[in-house]
């Protein structure tokens, strides 16, 4: 529950998962920043799995 006076604007995961997809198709290895790619990814996997959890 979101403390008191703060308003929580509730997001679907339908809207949530559009946002991944989008990060997903905009994966690509920089030759300036390779490493960026991998967490870049690694975030992108930790917040599927936050959502498969939650939906549950």
């Amino acid at each position: 529950m979101p403390p008191s006076g703060v308003r929580h604007t509730p997001v679907l995961v339908s809207d949530q998962l559009h946002v991944l997809a989008g990060r997903v198709l905009r994966l690509m290895v920089s030759h300036r920043n390779p490493e960026q790619f991998f967490v870049e990814r690694s975030d992108i996997a930790d917040e599927m799995r936050r959502l498969a959890r939650a939906v549950r």
